[in-house]
């Protein structure tokens, strides 16, 4: 018999909602910083080493730091972001929209525009590049730089299929997780507006990489995401779009060892006229993702509750 009774926060407002979302992930962010202290006390890790470039040379440390940064996914984002659906609804992988897989037109244009944009991505980075920084802040770019170096130095085809897992799929899996299907839909409904909603995530979504360089080509892919979710009604496109865009710097690296991954498939940045045909695309592939969505048809693959 279907429990009609309410969730526990289903019919508060969306401002709590969205406390409760983030209080979790705060709380998540805790419980992950203790379980890696008792870790430090075990011996298990070196947390020292994590934040000391000349140890990267080390696989272990490498290897320990990936591992750590699928626990930190887990913890701050996938548990917060599950619970939550919990609390907000009684149908909770309907609530996160992981119940279909969509139009599977949705899912070939997400990929298409996911790699489209690379060289549009590539040349906002320069650009960002340009802005300035606070020391500060410079400093958080290098050191979030040379974790990501450490991680594509390593060449063996294990390492490559162990970054695409941590680095793409389970990345993609949980920032799309928590911030589309769970902060995304509530800002959506404070705002009262689709566009708000979405921008507002994209920019939350891009400052907590902490990598501010960066900010705003992360920011534009997160509105591309955050509209492929809307308009597809699925989980499952941002996923595979995500998965696609991080796999290609990840398959990039690997195949071009020493090269700056942040270029993706391509060995420096392209020059205007690839540029602007990235960005046609881009828009070509993103109006006819919005044109897909206002047909009422039905090919979609729904999977079980």
């Amino acid at each position: 018999m279907e429990n009609k009774t309410p969730a526990p926060f289903e019919e508060s407002n969306s401002l709590a909602q969205a406390l409760l979302l983030i209080g979790m992930s705060f709380m998540g962010f805790c419980l992950f910083m203790a379980v890696l202290t008792v870790l430090q006390v075990m011996g298990l890790i070196d947390m020292a080493k994590f934040s000391d470039a000349a140890s990267y040379a080390d696989k272990n440390v490498v290897s320990n730091m990936r591992n750590v940064m699928l626990l930190q996914d887990l913890m701050i984002f996938i548990i917060p972001a599950a619970v939550f659906s919990f609390l907000v609804s009684r149908n909770r992988v309907q609530y996160l929209q992981m119940n279909r897989i969509g139009n599977p037109r949705f899912l070939f244009l997400g990929i298409l525009t996911m790699l489209a944009s690379i060289p549009l991505i590539n040349f906002l980075g320069e650009l960002n590049h340009m802005l300035p920084l606070p020391e500060f802040l410079q400093r958080m770019e290098q050191d979030g730089n040379a974790i990501e170096a450490a991680f594509e130095q390593q060449h063996t085809v294990y390492d490559l299929i162990y970054n695409l897992f941590v680095m793409a799929l389970f990345a993609g899996f949980s920032e799309e997780l928590f911030f589309r299907a769970g902060l995304q839909k509530v800002l959506i409904k404070m705002a009262k507006n689709i566009h708000t909603g979405i921008w507002i995530t994209a920019a939350i979504f891009s400052a907590i990489h902490f990598q501010f360089y960066g900010f705003i080509p992360r920011m534009l892919l997160g509105v591309f995401l955050g509209y492929l979710y809307v308009w597809s009604g699925s989980l499952w496109v941002g996923i595979f779009a995500h998965f696609m865009f991080n796999g290609s710097q990840i398959l990039a690296a690997y195949l071009q060892p020493g090269k700056d991954s942040s270029t993706g498939v391509f060995s420096e940045t392209p020059g205007y006229a690839f540029i602007t045909l990235s960005t046609l695309l881009v828009i070509a592939l993103l109006i006819r993702a919005y044109k897909v969505s206002q047909k009422k048809d039905n090919d979609v693959i729904v999977t079980s509750e």
